[in-house]
């Protein structure tokens, strides 16, 4: 089950686009399935279709609270209508008084070009056409399974669930949640002076809706969650950290509903997805990450049978941060290294309860453009924050004052390792790999640093051989989703395998492809082998065909279009590449 919270400040709005045809005319019969409070504010049965014309109803019942008490809620926000610092470029001081949350079952796990045949094969435009006999044999060929369905019935167990998990009942018996689940409480014990603030909460039960439409674009079940965050005592709801909350709330439901556990909730990872707002931003800065339609209204929106957002801002920036995270030898090398391939950074404000000039964070941008997006590492990808990228680089730690030395780092040159350096990197690499037959199964931390080491390493040739995001950089974000376990202690745990990686990405990215190229290559394959044995071994039977398919058999495609012989086996690349000594510009 996968949670996606947003704010903002009008709740009429949002029970219009809730109970109206979608963008796309996809809302199908809207209805409510819960709610905290049905029968004395709505003259119809749960189930009924609800019009716009019900709007007016439902949001004097879901606002009464705070027009009575006169409450103004009011927090810094992004575009996208989510709760950011206010140090944030793209943040504004909103009205946020309204609390969204759409709870989607997840998909199978298809590739693009996969979903494009589907729709070909029953020549549907979307794959919420498909009858659920079309999806067993869809999910039969592709080795996967099949969407989940959720009954009315079911979904409405799931939203008064949820909400008592979230805290919506009142501060009394969110504590007594708390007690029960001490999972739910592990983001909020960050806050400095948490049990102190616990033990003072005082709100009451606040209103909320529960709205299912019909299915998504992608054939999903999903409903939504609308709630004004003023309890019936004027006080507000705790609101802090409920992106998190969220999260580990949606986890203990596939749990006690016997529902398929995405892999955050299972394994303790999970890639970023992306939004469609995201993509139209991307489409407005002249990238093709799909085609625009009109939908209802003469609303635009991307068309998600074509979306391809590997080649967005984010996945361009994830691609390049996680070459150059591998190769950098330590923190101001990572940081020239980005520069050099385009990409600007900046550091995070000083850690204040520490003291000043000290970098605790850094935002990146694709650079020449002063209309691009800026992303915090963490929301790139939760394995590519500042402290994770120090502790599995085994950077040593800078002395002095962090912010000049940022500030002051000029763009460099890179030079070129000599064919003897590169053949250390090869060696290094095949003893990494006989070491990792030692390595337990159970231990996903060793497990995602060598998954992020080979997503480097298939990031960096993937730079210099693919123009465009190709086969290398599907297959590097493949891999990736095993390195990006949730951030914990044992995150940070120092990986000893590094500086066999280091050489080796620092020889790929900086040559195009050569025999020494294939030789390394070929490690690398070995080692994605290998993290597909342990998913194996781990029961994890969906990720490893996963990494299979896009991975493995990527590199051996690749291996077999770059043969042996492409450059003699006693000489360097001169013939091939930069010649020796000399300096790789862009």
């Amino acid at each position: 089950m996968i949670p996606n919270i947003t704010r903002g400040g009008n709740m009429a709005d949002l029970l219009r686009y809730l109970y109206g045809p979608g963008k796309a005319n996809e809302h199908t019969r809207p209805h409510l399935v819960a709610s905290s409070q049905h029968a004395a504010t709505l003259d119809k049965p749960l189930g009924e279709t609800l019009r716009t014309g019900d709007v007016k109803l439902r949001t004097d019942y879901l606002e009464q609270h705070r027009r009575l008490h006169g409450m103004v809620v009011k927090r810094w926000l992004n575009a996208k209508g989510e709760v950011v610092s206010k140090v944030n470029p793209n943040a504004q001081r909103k009205a946020a008084h309204v609390w969204h949350c759409s709870l989607s079952l997840p998909g199978p796990l298809l590739t693009g070009k996969q979903r494009a045949a589907i729709k070909r094969q029953y020549e549907v435009a979307s794959l919420a056409e498909l009858s659920d006999k079309q999806w067993r044999k869809t999910a039969k060929r592709y080795g996967v399974e099949p969407p989940e369905r959720l009954t009315d019935e079911q979904f409405a167990d799931v939203a008064r669930r949820f909400t008592e998990l979230m805290g919506f009942n009142g501060a009394e018996a969110f504590r007594e949640t708390l007690a029960q689940h001490t999972e739910l409480e592990k983001p909020l014990t960050q806050l400095k002076g948490w049990d102190a603030r616990k033990a003072r909460m005082n709100f009451g039960a606040i209103r909320w809706d529960a709205v299912n439409h019909g299915l998504n674009s992608e054939g999903l079940t999903h409903i939504h969650i609308a709630a004004d965050i003023v309890a019936e005592d004027g006080n507000l709801w705790e609101d802090v950290y409920d992106a998190k909350r969220a999260q580990v709330a949606a986890g203990i439901m596939e749990r006690e509903f016997g529902l398929r556990l995405v892999d955050g909730h299972r394994y303790d990872r999970g890639q970023q997805g992306y939004k469609k707002g995201e993509l139209e931003h991307d489409h407005r800065q002249g990238r093709d990450v799909g085609d625009m339609v009109r939908g209802t209204h003469g609303v635009q929106y991307i068309d998600k049978s074509t979306a391809h957002p590997e080649r967005g801002a984010r996945r361009l920036l994830e691609r390049t941060m996680r070459a150059c995270a591998v190769a950098a030898s330590d923190e101001l090398d990572f940081v020239r290294r980005l520069r050099h391939e385009s990409v600007d950074i900046k550091h995070a404000e000083y850690d204040r309860g520490r003291g000043r000039n000290l970098v605790t964070g850094y935002q990146v941008r694709l650079a020449d453009n002063d209309s691009e997006r800026w992303f915090g590492g963490g929301k790139v990808a939760k394995d590519l924050t500042l402290p994770a990228l120090r502790a599995a680089g085994n950077w040593p730690r800078l002395d002095g004052d962090q912010v000049a030395q940022w500030t002051d780092v000029a763009t460099r040159t890179l030079t070129p390792p000599d064919y003897a350096t590169v053949i250390e990197a090869e060696t290094a690499l095949a003893e990494l790999r006989q070491r990792l037959t030692e390595v337990d199964v159970t231990d996903t931390v060793a497990w995602a640093h060598v998954a992020r080491d080979v997503s480097g390493m298939l990031n960096a040739i993937s730079l210099r051989t693919e123009p465009e995001p190709g086969p290398l950089a599907d297959a590097a974000y493949a891999i990736a989703a095993t390195a990006t376990i949730n951030r914990t202690v044992g995150d940070r745990r120092r990986w000893l395998g590094r500086a066999a990686s280091r050489s080796a990405a620092s020889a790929l990215m900086a040559q195009r492809p050569a025999r020494s190229s294939r030789e390394l290559m070929q490690q690398v394959s070995y080692m994605v082998n290998q993290i597909t044995q342990m998913h194996l071994l781990a029961a994890q039977e969906q990720r490893a065909r996963e990494v299979e398919l896009r991975t493995y058999d990527t590199l051996q495609t690749w291996l077999q279009q770059h043969p042996a012989d492409l450059a003699p086996a006693n000489t360097g690349w001169t013939d091939h590449g930069p010649e020796l000594g000399g300096e790789l510009t862009r």
